[in-house]
């Protein structure tokens, strides 16, 4: 009864002329449809659950099983080659080889289908691995991290503080590693060439170290070196570099703030005004130093900073006192559109050493103009600081409009 199912599908060919098989006992009776006119649509089997299915144009075989866990299966072995009786004999026979292979991995109960897949995603997983360690080998770590940057840092940075970013690494990490390969990076070449770095300035040193490490982190997860050679440097670097006592930035004292305001209110010139705005609003120095005529709401009593000029990229509301209105009412037709313009160039702002130079001039030692801006930090929310941080605070309060009273 077999040999008469398997005589069968191959009976459809012209001239019924017989194939030379694999299996001597079948060649007889068995003839490989050779012309798609000739041959009828369906599945022809050949026995043990191979099958030649013929549609109307191709030709295909196809292995039949059930697996180990009672489910039929049913996997391809390519097209059927029907060009002569030549190839179609050859494709025949290795149809049968696959489907005998097949069968001998069903009786210890593994699934070809599976195995199949499996090894084709382990040559996959070879290929990518090997393409990803010939980028690895090739990709410079300048080239790197300007990628990152302009991914990763520039879309939720300042324009300032993205440009910093990538320019504290190019100007302090030396050619040797910038233009070296990912994968040829070692923690030792990073740590010797980062150690005269912190000394000279630590902080500097500090932040490419961070830096760096956030780079090689992405190269980890990008799956182009195995390990971070920043990482395991950071106490070794410290302790090379030895500890460096920078004390605290002079300041000054929040009780004195409103005796400073008043010597600075007669001070002439720009700056002196953009200065006591800072203090007023406990702005940043750029924030200050940019403000625009268009972000000041005189009869709401409000300035916005947009978003694009905020540190967090939030769009961040000022309440403006009295005082500070006051401050923008004598600034006012100056310029059409910067509130502190520049002297020099009227198209930009002032620049940022203005302040700098009004402070070292009329007041010396009392700090920075950021300094400034710390110091309201003791007085209403100064408490709540300890308990979260800082700008949380101020965001939650500046939302609810409860800096408007106090301003």
């Amino acid at each position: 009864m077999a040999e008469r199912s398997k005589a069968h599908a191959w009976k459809v060919c012209i001239g019924q002329k017989p194939i030379v098989g694999s299996n001597p006992t079948l060649s007889a009776s068995r003839t490989v449809p050779v012309s798609s006119s000739t041959s009828r649509p369906g599945d022809h089997r050949d026995g043990d659950g191979l099958s030649l299915r013929v549609g109307t144009s191709t030709a295909s075989w196809v292995f039949r099983f059930t697996a180990w866990d009672g489910k039929r299966r049913e996997g391809g072995f390519g097209s059927a080659d029907r060009q002569n009786r030549e190839t179609a004999g050859l494709s025949l026979q290795r149809a049968r080889k696959r489907a005998e292979e097949a069968r001998k991995l069903l009786d210890p109960g593994v699934d070809p289908i599976d195995l199949r897949r499996d090894r084709q995603a382990a040559d996959k997983e070879r290929v990518r691995a090997a393409a990803v360690a010939k980028k690895a080998e090739t990709m410079a770590v300048r080239k790197y991290a300007r990628a990152y940057h302009a991914e990763h840092v520039e879309p939720i940075r300042t324009d300032k503080h993205a440009a910093q970013w990538i320019a504290s690494i190019e100007r302090h990490v030396p050619d040797s590693i910038l233009d070296a390969p990912l994968a040829g990076v070692r923690a030792a070449d990073l740590l010797d060439r980062l150690v005269p770095v912190l000394r000279k300035t630590p902080e500097t040193g500090s932040r490419v170290r961070q830096r760096l490490e956030t780079i090689f982190n992405a190269a980890v997860i990008d799956g182009l070196i195995d390990s971070n050679p920043a990482t395991p440097i950071k106490r070794e670097l410290l302790r090379r570099a030895g500890r460096h006592c920078r004390g605290k930035f002079a300041s000054l004292p929040y009780a004195q703030a409103p005796a400073f305001l008043a010597a600075r209110s007669g001070v002439p010139g720009t700056a002196g005004r953009c200065l006591e705005f800072l203090i007023l609003t406990a702005a940043r120095t750029s924030e200050a130093l940019e403000v625009e005529w268009p972000e000041i709401d005189r009869q709401g009593r409000t300035g916005t900073i947009p978003a694009a000029k905020m540190k967090a990229r939030q769009v961040h509301t000022v309440h403006l006192s009295d005082a500070a209105l006051a401050v923008l009412g004598r600034q006012e037709g100056q310029h059409a559109r910067w509130v502190f313009s520049s002297p020099v160039n009227l198209a930009a702002p002032m620049s940022n050493m203005a302040m700098l130079l009004t402070i070292s001039r009329h007041s010396p030692g009392t700090g920075s103009p950021a300094s400034a801006r710390f110091n309201l930090r003791g007085d209403y929310y100064g408490i709540y600081c300890h308990l979260m941080p800082f700008w949380n605070i101020l965001s939650k309060m500046n939302a609810a409009g409860g800096l408007a009273c106090k301003r």
